[in-house]
């Protein structure tokens, strides 16, 4: 068990949640990449948004043309990986603010753990101790990042007691199981390394196409 929400080995990603109120979700095997979708990368720290992106018939992914937050375009060939990438929903709905519990609403999992994030709710915490088995990173009963929830509880002494967790079942996302989460470290690293010489040679083309667009104007 955790004290607190985990989301990174370095904090990296945790003080981006809180400076952007972004929402993470797990990548499930097999996930692509989505045009117009922002993800989260661990290995660089990276925020980005897919601008471009093509698979082959094999569903094997071709390429995808990224932009990070900073406005940095990026070609990279790797996979999206369970155990380094997060894809990114934003906080449009101000669920950060909202009482969460016994609200009449279903949550995704993802966001449930956001909302306990953001308030700073730890397992230390009297009021929500009851339900941290349900959020905590680590824990064999935390809920799923693409599945809806709703939360309930009574209220005692200003402490959540016989606290419910109950799926929502006519909104229902694909789970990732134990048994889905498998990466071969090794090989992402290196298309890590091809990734960035990828975009090197990318910006490369780009600067040679505008040097000759120039020449040809003159």
């Amino acid at each position: 068990m955790r004290n607190v929400i985990v989301y990174s080995h370095d904090n990296s990603l945790e003080r981006l949640i809180k400076r952007k109120r972004i929402i993470p979700y797990q990548i499930n095997p097999g996930d692509k990449f989505i045009k117009g979708k922002w993800y989260y990368d661990t290995y660089y720290n990276s925020l980005f948004k897919v601008t471009e992106v093509k698979y082959n018939s094999g569903n094997i992914l071709d390429y995808a043309i990224t932009k990070s937050d900073e406005g940095y375009s990026s070609y990279i060939t790797s996979p999206l990986s369970p155990y380094e990438d997060y894809i990114i929903d934003f906080d449009t709905k101000d669920i950060a603010t909202m009482n969460i519990i016994n609200s009449e609403k279903s949550f995704t999992g993802a966001e449930i753990r956001y909302w306990f994030f953001m308030n700073d709710i730890n397992c230390f915490d009297p009021k929500y101790k009851y339900f941290w088995t349900y959020v905590d990173t680590y824990s064999n009963n935390k809920v799923a990042d693409k599945q809806k929830y709703f939360l309930y509880a009574g209220l005692k002494n200003n402490v959540y007691t016989k606290c419910r967790v109950i799926k929502d079942i006519n909104r229902t996302k694909r789970q990732l199981t134990i048994e889905e989460i498998q990466t071969i470290n090794e090989y992402m690293k290196e298309q890590k390394e091809k990734d960035m010489h990828n975009t090197i040679k990318y910006h490369e083309s780009l600067l040679m196409g505008n040097q000759l667009k120039k020449q040809n104007e003159i």
